[in-house]
């Protein structure tokens, strides 16, 4: 007759196996979070916003670096910059398509001198 192998004080599952299943439950119920959490906050409208990054004069032309940042749910399309300076004429971008939680840059271009660079995001599509 075969004995059969002593129990372990703690039940047929060691320490391990209850360390992994835990950390799997973690790891589920984390995604679950984030695919409702996504699911959810996509009806939020777009949200683009305009900042100036960065300016150089290259042979008399001042070029201003721009980003434009979308931090609402949805994209914009057709999105209009405008960058108002100090003194001169205002320059305008357009941005054909920026996607919900992204970024994107642009280049402002002015003869000489503008000073302060004011800069607006004037409009946008729904695509």
């Amino acid at each position: 007759m075969v004995k059969a192998a002593p129990k372990s004080p703690r039940g047929p599952h060691g320490v391990l196996t209850w360390w992994a299943s835990g950390l799997g439950f973690l790891v589920i119920a984390a995604a679950l979070v984030i695919v409702a959490t996504e699911a959810f906050d996509r009806t939020s409208p777009a949200r683009v916003l305009a900042a100036e990054t960065g300016r150089a004069t290259l042979a008399g032309t001042t070029v201003v670096e721009i980003e434009v940042r979308n931090v609402g749910g949805e994209a914009a399309g057709a999105v209009e910059v405008e960058g108002l300076p100090q003194r001169g004429d205002p320059g305008h971008v357009s941005l054909d398509y920026v996607a919900s939680r992204s970024t994107r840059t642009a280049t402002l271009s002015f003869p000489g001198d503008p000073g302060r660079v004011t800069v607006v995001v004037r409009g946008w599509t729904d695509p």
